[in-house]
């Protein structure tokens, strides 16, 4: 994986304005942008003025306390929810503004919750399949072809058949991500993918977010897996209190973060 450092200088108020340097990953065309974001539930203001770019090809792993925003970030970039301003571009084209949810889904964008979502009265090959043949318009034989690479990528192609029920939590969460998958997206989302599962499950899902990483697959990433984000992420972005603080490598991310807020965050994370 691709290292690089960054140069972060503390603004007034000692929320970072990182500036990455040259490097081949961020020379590639941005995947996500991200400008001046907010978001408000009714007077709470849930996110205040993010910015982020996403290279094409870069993992990017969010985490920072509970309640920080990070979810909600994930679902403003895939139109789940609409934002109160600044603006989101998806591969340099701005994202959909509609007040329709439906309308606002970016089919470019694969997003995996920490609840595995599966629709229990279809089959796997039927929850694989649905959105392909909906959205994409992509004929039944050809999404069922689709669907049966994508199970033997993530580990389970004799599952097809099976209803979610008789299926593990991990093997139901890489339901989910060959799910995703299916549609074909230019980004994956994770939205702590295995905050639900057992801890002897977490690694089976993790295995398959590893292999999307060394195929190239552009990945953010919310996280408590603090040994996966050493490994895997290009970037770390610690988010609080609807800011991103501060954004850097793992290797500088855990030994010498720039910013007292991250450095009291990783001091706790790493005592546990």
């Amino acid at each position: 994986m691709l290292l690089r450092r960054s140069d972060t200088a503390a603004t007034n108020d000692g929320v970072a304005d990182t500036v990455l340097e040259h490097s081949p990953v961020t020379l590639r065309p941005p995947a996500i942008e991200v400008r001046n974001l907010e978001k408000r539930f009714g007077a709470h203001k849930v996110l205040d003025g993010v910015n982020l770019t996403v290279a094409a090809g870069e993992v990017v792993v969010l985490c920072g306390p509970s309640g920080s925003g990070k979810s909600t970030l994930l679902r403003c970039l895939n139109g789940l929810e609409a934002i109160d301003a600044g603006e989101i571009l998806i591969e340099r084209a701005p994202a959909q503004r509609s007040a329709s949810r439906l309308r606002r889904l970016d089919p470019r964008i694969g997003l995996v919750f920490q609840a595995f979502n599966l629709f229990p009265h279809l089959t796997i090959a039927q929850n694989l399949i649905l959105a392909p043949m909906k959205v994409r318009k992509l004929p039944r034989d050809q999404a069922l072809e689709r669907a049966k690479r994508l199970l033997a990528r993530v580990g389970i192609p004799e599952k097809l058949d099976a209803y979610p029920e008789t299926l593990s939590g991990g093997q139901q969460q890489r339901v989910a991500i060959a799910r995703a998958l299916c549609m074909e997206p230019a980004v994956m989302l994770f939205d702590e993918p295995t905050s639900a599962l057992d801890p002897e499950m977490i690694n089976e899902v993790l295995d398959v977010m590893r292999d999307l990483a060394r195929d190239g697959m552009t990945m953010v990433v919310v996280t408590h897996e603090m040994g996966f984000a050493r490994e895997v992420a290009d970037r770390i972005a610690f988010v609080d209190d609807g800011r991103i603080v501060e954004v850097e490598t793992p290797d500088v991310f855990f030994t010498r973060p720039a910013q007292e807020r991250t450095r009291r965050f990783i001091g706790k994370i790493l005592r546990h």
